[in-house]
Formats: structure tokens, C-alpha cells, sequence
């Protein structure tokens, strides 16, 4: 069996504004690979891992549900369901990107060898696709970029083995769409650093409550997002960099 088109989304929000009328089928790729294992070479034991750490950290049915809803969805659309094209719709913030990345590391390593297209947001809309009606994710469709997956491999290897200066030397040599990606591996950069309280999002979030004079997460969490929309983090995230930053200064 094949399918003409696979459309591999970022996350639920995206698939229930999805539009109808694209022709093909969706996946949702539901995990977040800013955080917890990547380095594991095996894809059964990536997705273990995986499965494992999200389970501890978020939610423990995520363990019985990650198998069903994404490791084997993904194993069949590289051994059954065979596109002839493979869309991938994420956006450009840190968050999406490693996401991205490592979507086409496992096509390439799966043995996908059909075309893969990058269905990308731009302008006000590059870190949030929820900001554009169904019209405007049609023509983000035709204006699709094609997509070379295995340069875009070597970011995943880079990202994987958390070498931020070989995945911006990698990014500047993917000439047609590193202006899209530089932004967060810059941002990647500056998180990797030694110690949390060097980061750019520490840094960032201390910045916000001494300008702001505030203690309050949700204030802080928005201007966070609005000051930093590079890392696409949402509140579990930025909330336990926002405790680092409180208890320190307490």
C-alpha cells in the first residue's frame, strides 16, 4: 500500500486546524526533543528511552501510548505506507527544530529515499502556525521548501551529541534554508552552556523578573515567551528554569 503524500505535523494544535482538502494522510509527531535522551544509535532503543523519560517526567501513560501513537506510526510510513512524498510542518523555534531534525534523520537512516518538503510558517507566523487561517496553510503547502535530509542529518548528530558550534557550522552550510534555522541553533548555543545560570533562558528569565519587579510565573512565562519565541518552550519548561531563578535569588 502506498500513499501519494504524508504529512508529519507538529503537535494537535496544528492537526485540528488542518486543512481538509490537502490531499494524503497526518501524523502527529508528539514529543519534545529539547529535553531528556537522544543519543541512543537504535531507534528501538531511542524510542524506549524516550518513551521512559516522558513517562517519569510528564505522564505515566505516555509510556503504554507512545508506541501506538508515535514510534509505530513513523515505522509505517517508511515500511508500509511508502509516499511519494513526505510534508513536514514545523515551525523554526528551537523546540520544532530539533524535532525536525531528527524527523529527517530517521527517514534517511529508515531508508526513505522519496521527496521530503519542508511546510514552514513565515514572518509573525514562523515560531506559531496557530496564527494562520486554513487559507494561509494551503498556500503555506504550495510554497513548500524542498528538503535535503541527509544534510539535515548532521544536525541531528550534532544536536544529539550536544555539539552547538559543529551544528551552526553545519546549519551555515545548508545555504537555501539556514536563515530559517540559524535562529535556533544560536539559541541552542546559548543554553548549552556549562551551567544553567549561564543560559540565555536563566539569563533572560532574571532579566524579566528584575525589570518587571515580579514573582508571579504567569507574568514572567508570558514575557518570556514574548522576549524569547526563538525557544518555542512551553510552561513546564520555562517554569523549572523560573524556580531556578527564584530560588537562587530568595
Amino acid at each position: 500500500m502506498s500513499s501519494p503524500v504524508i504529512h508529519i505535523l507538529n503537535g494537535d494544535a496544528l492537526g485540528d486546524q488542518f486543512p481538509k482538502d490537502l490531499p494524503g494522510e497526518t501524523l502527529v509527531f508528539r514529543e519534545c526533543l529539547i529535553e531528556g535522551p537522544r543519543k541512543e544509535v537504535e531507534f528501538e532503543a531511542f524510542f524506549t528511552s524516550r518513551a521512559a523519560y516522558l513517562s517519569d517526567t510528564y505522564d505515566p501513560t505516555i509510556k503504554e501510548s507512545y508506541s501506538q501513537e508515535l514510534s509505530i506510526p513513523l515505522m509505517k510510513v517508511v515500511t508500509d505506507l511508502k509516499p511519494s512524498e513526505v510534508v513536514l510542518w514545523f515551525e523554526e523555534d528551537l523546540f520544532c527544530q530539533a524535532n525536525f531534525w531528527f524527523v529527517c534523520h530517521f527517514l534517511l537512516s529508515s531508508g526513505y529515499r522519496g521527496k521530503v518538503s519542508w511546510a514552514k510558517p513565515s514572518g509573525t507566523a514562523r515560531y506559531n502556525f496557530g496564527l494562520l487561517s486554513k487559507e494561509s496553510l494551503m498556500a503555506v503547502f504550495e510554497d513548500r521548501l524542498p528538503v535535503d535530509i541527509a544534510k539535515i542529518t548532521l544536525l541531528w548528530q550534532a544536536y544529539s551529541v550536544n555539539d552547538s558550534d559543529e551544528l551552526i557550522r553545519l546549519v551555515e552550510g545548508i545555504t537555501d534554508l539556514s536563515e530559517y534555522i540559524i535562529p535556533a541553533a544560536l539559541a541552542y548555543r546559548d543554553m548549552n552552556t556549562s551551567t544553567i545560570e549561564q543560559s540565555r533562558p536563566y539569563l533572560s528569565l532574571l532579566e524579566i523578573t528584575k525589570t518587571q519587579k515580579t514573582t508571579r510565573f504567569g507574568k514572567a512565562f508570558m514575557a518570556f515567551c514574548k522576549k524569547e519565541a526563538v525557544y518555542g518552550f512551553g510552561d513546564i519548561q520555562v517554569k523549572r528554569i523560573f524556580d531556578k531563578v527564584m530560588a537562587h535569588e530568595n
